[in-house]
């Protein structure tokens, strides 16, 4: 009996809350000081490491998904000299329009300049969002050829850029990072046209931009 009654004794026994530990010396404010000061470098350090971190794998990341898209598409390409087998329209010298080819890769924007001159078009050549739009207030083009995975602004931003100013200038995408979500947001920002990069031919590409600016070749253009 003694034993339960002590059992219950215990068990009544309630455990107050600690009283904090206050401590009024001068060090032991520097210490905890100095601690909050080198967390607050440390969450700095880290933040400043991600971000470095971030601006360096970004470009990696866009040369191997261009890498894969291009490798992919000489596999998937019907016709590996499509671009030899276009023929060049004959227009005459004073209906030569404009076009602005928006494209960061040198190569890619090199390759679109040689088609669209070879099919009769001037061409100006932009490498970022914010060079397209300089561009585009000094000389407005006629249409322009637009890629989305571009340096500063993206090229959903330069559509929407230029919708704002020009509505019916005909802009045609191409890009590399084809996506059913992209495309819808490239048609929803008023894109006259949107091409997979890895599969376009030119012939599809310069029948486009004929369409859009109404102007019919003398020759046809192969397939």
């Amino acid at each position: 009996m003694r034993s339960r009654r002590n059992i219950g004794a215990k068990a009544e026994i309630k455990i107050e809350h600690p009283r904090p530990i206050v401590c009024s010396h001068r060090s032991a404010h520097v210490l905890l000081v100095c601690l909050i000061l080198l967390s607050l470098n440390l969450v700095s350090l880290y933040d400043c490491t991600l971000s470095l971190f971030a601006r360096l794998i970004r470009p990696m990341w866009m040369f191997l998904v261009r890498s894969f898209f291009s490798l992919t598409g000489m596999f998937r390409s019907k016709s590996p000299h499509a671009a030899a087998n276009v023929i060049s329209p004959d227009f005459s010298a004073n209906d030569r329009l404009n076009i602005l080819i928006i494209e960061d890769d040198k190569v890619t924007a090199h390759a679109y300049g040689q088609l669209l001159r070879k099919a009769g078009y001037q061409v100006n050549i932009a490498g970022t969002g914010r060079d397209a739009i300089t561009c585009m207030e000094s000389s407005p083009p006629d249409a322009v050829l637009l890629d989305i995975m571009l340096p500063e602004l993206d090229g959903i931003e330069v559509l929407r850029w230029i919708r704002a100013r020009t509505p019916k200038l005909p802009v045609v995408v191409c890009t590399a990072a084809f996506s059913p979500i992209l495309t819808t947001l490239a048609l929803m920002g008023g894109a006259t046209r949107v091409f997979d990069k890895s599969v376009a031919r030119p012939s599809e590409l310069l029948h486009e931009f004929d369409l859009a600016l109404g102007r019919r070749p003398k020759h046809s253009l192969a397939a």
